[in-house]
């Protein structure tokens, strides 16, 4: 396997793997074991219980920091309109709900992992102000203090999101969830949507307690979230903008999000970010 020059590496980054595949977890481990990278973000995949166990002994095997995602509308999980995604049985609605978020917690407490990143959800159309109650009916109930509430971009599919903006994020959480993971692609995609500037809609994170980065690319203009390489062809997010933000806010790890299952790809990418936070990050200006 390819090894990566550590003195290459500017800033705080780390990958982005699903808890279901153990192969390139490994293998970002030993990233991570050598200072290569500084973290691995899991995205918690619900699945039969002696098999989800068999996945914590697997990642706590590994002496790496790990940051958990907590499973998302993908998995049947949509914490303010939980009923929404199987609408015709919303007892198995609530039941998966419940045993995603157990499962969650159960891998946060035996890996020790210091944050919980968090999707608010989505909403049928006119019922938006539901959805913020809905919400804080899910905190009542399933509150952890390792929570990061994460932006959403406004549409996916025929899905609208909750939580896609800086305002939207600090009326969910309510006083109580006091961090948020900021998600540079998913922010672009809103300020697409909605026709208005991305570096207006950053500089509204300004004072808020992020404690997270999330870093893949986009199409040029476009609101559908795809996760594309930084370097895709047809990208564009503003990096200039992005690394001056992470330059100035050095504390905080950025994942690089992507659903491969290629180590390859990672390593082409983590070299990408160091390429793009050199070439963009100095003299980016404050926001």
């Amino acid at each position: 396997m390819t090894v990566l020059n550590h003195e290459c590496h500017p800033c705080l980054v780390g990958c982005g793997v699903r808890s279901d595949d153990p192969d390139t977890f490994a293998e970002l481990a030993n990233l991570a074991e050598t200072g290569e990278i500084d973290h691995i973000q899991v995205l918690v995949i619900p699945e039969p219980e002696p098999v989800f166990k068999k996945r914590i002994e697997e990642i706590a095997s590994k002496n790496v920091l790990c940051i958990l995602h907590a499973p998302h509308h993908l998995h049947g999980v949509n914490p303010c309109c939980p009923t929404d995604v199987d609408p015709e049985s919303p007892g198995n609605a609530l039941e998966t709900l419940e045993s995603a978020l157990c499962q969650t917690l159960q891998m946060a407490d035996t890996l020790g992992a210091p944050a919980i990143v968090l999707h608010a959800g989505h909403y049928k159309e006119g019922q938006r102000e539901e959805a913020f109650l809905g919400f804080t009916d899910f905190l009542d109930r399933y509150y952890d203090p390792r929570f990061l509430l994460e932006n959403l971009p406004e549409i996916f599919r025929d899905l609208t999101f909750i939580g896609t903006t800086a305002p939207d994020l600090v009326r969910l959480s309510d006083g109580r969830i006091q961090g948020y993971c900021l998600d540079f692609p998913h922010l672009y995609c809103t300020s697409n949507y909605r026709g208005s500037s991305f570096d207006g809609e950053l500089m509204k994170f300004g004072s808020m307690p992020v404690s997270l980065h999330h870093l893949s690319n986009c199409r040029k203009f476009s609101y559908r979230d795809e996760h594309l390489p930084l370097d895709h062809p047809e990208g564009g997010l503003d990096f200039k903008t992005v690394m001056g933000w992470i330059e100035r806010h050095p504390g905080i790890h950025t994942s690089l999000e992507y659903k491969y299952r290629n180590i390859s790809v990672y390593l082409a990418q983590i070299r990408e970010f160091n390429r793009l936070f050199k070439l963009n990050a100095h003299g980016g200006g404050e926001h």
